[in-house]
């Protein structure tokens, strides 16, 4: 019997945005996607800003943390530990935030799917954030300050 594949954030992500190109590449594993110039650019730009967010952060965040369990599996930007079984999630995302603006539902389900899986592993999640980037934040390698960052709570 062939082994079950854990269904990674990434996946969920990718069959919200095309089923169709998510079914594909499920059956045909060996096929790689390349990423275009333009999408390249968004992933340099937002590992820069979370290299830069999680240089800000204070030693009560654990960066990069696992949750799995047989079926799913995430990895969370940053974590909190409230206690032994209770965490606080944070998903950095390079976007600007606007106050009075909708945040992107693609966040929501990004985050969404980091606490099922959390809580899916044994964990309580006591509140899930965003960190998105200031209006005035610019990606040009200057000193950045804290300010120039943004927590939203999306508990809700």
């Amino acid at each position: 019997m062939a082994e079950q594949k854990q269904l990674s954030k990434s996946d969920f992500l990718s069959y919200l945005e095309c089923p169709y190109q998510f079914h594909y590449f499920c059956t045909h594993p060996n096929e790689k996607q390349e990423a275009s110039e333009s999408d390249q650019l968004t992933i340099e730009n937002g590992m820069e800003f979370q290299d830069t967010v999680n240089a800000l952060l204070d030693d009560t965040y654990s960066q990069e943390v696992i949750f799995k369990t047989n079926k799913y599996y995430s990895r969370t930007d940053c974590v909190r530990y409230i206690d032994k079984s209770t965490v606080e999630l944070y998903e950095i995302k390079s976007s600007k935030f606007k106050e009075g603006e909708k945040i992107d539902d693609k966040y929501i389900f990004d985050i969404a799917f980091q606490k099922f899986v959390a809580e899916e592993a044994g964990f309580v999640v006591s509140d899930s954030y965003l960190i998105l980037a200031s209006d005035n934040y610019v990606f040009d390698g200057i000193e950045i300050k804290p300010e120039l960052f943004e927590i939203v709570n999306v508990n809700e």
